[in-house]
Parts: C-alpha cells; sequence; structure tokens
C-alpha cells in the first residue's frame, strides 16, 4: 500500500463503517462521514505506520480494491517479540470489507 491508495482507502473504510454500523450508530453520524476527509488521515497512517504496523488491502478480479486490514503488535503481549522462539506476536487491530452489491 502506497500514499496514492489512500483516497481507495479511505472510501473503504468509510464504506464499511455506513454497512457494517447502520441501524447500531445514529444514521447522522454514518451520514456525515466522508472519505475525503479520511484520506487525510489514511496519508498518514500510510506515511508513518508506527513500529510494527502493517496495512494490507484486498483486492477481486471482479470489483477492485474491497477491503483493508491492519496489524501490529500484539497490545496483551509484555515484548512484541518472543526472543525464545523468534517469532512476533501480532495481533489483527482492524478488518473493513466492503459488503458486494447486488
Amino acid at each position: 500500500m502506497t500514499i496514492a491508495d489512500a483516497a481507495i482507502v479511505a472510501d473503504i473504510h468509510t464504506r464499511t463503517w455506513q454497512q457494517a454500523y447502520r441501524g447500531i450508530v445514529a444514521d447522522s453520524y454514518l451520514d456525515g462521514l466522508a472519505a475525503s476527509r479520511e484520506a487525510s488521515t489514511w496519508r498518514e497512517r500510510i506515511a508513518k505506520p508506527g513500529l510494527g504496523v502493517r496495512h494490507v488491502v484486498f483486492e477481486s478480479a471482479l470489483h477492485g480494491l474491497v477491503g483493508i486490514a491492519s496489524a501490529g503488535p500484539d497490545r496483551l503481549a509484555a515484548d512484541w517479540s518472543d526472543d525464545q522462539s523468534g517469532q512476533s506476536h501480532v495481533q489483527r487491530s482492524a478488518l473493513w470489507l466492503v459488503r458486494a452489491a447486488g
């Protein structure tokens, strides 16, 4: 993912919130979400992701980009790297997938 992807990632983020939380969160809040405002946040997240944080996009041959996920150090682990095994403790922090049309 590059900074050039920020606009489409922001669009996915906004649409998934609107789809997933409709009926749970006030419609006025969801209707007020704007991908154009989220794009600047995503540009910063992509440019400066934080220690160990990774963002991944999901793409469909039929629909283009359809989702994003973020993962990073396990917030509950004392140390995000395990010296004994050499394995990292990674936690998925977010997963947004757009509902297919139709």
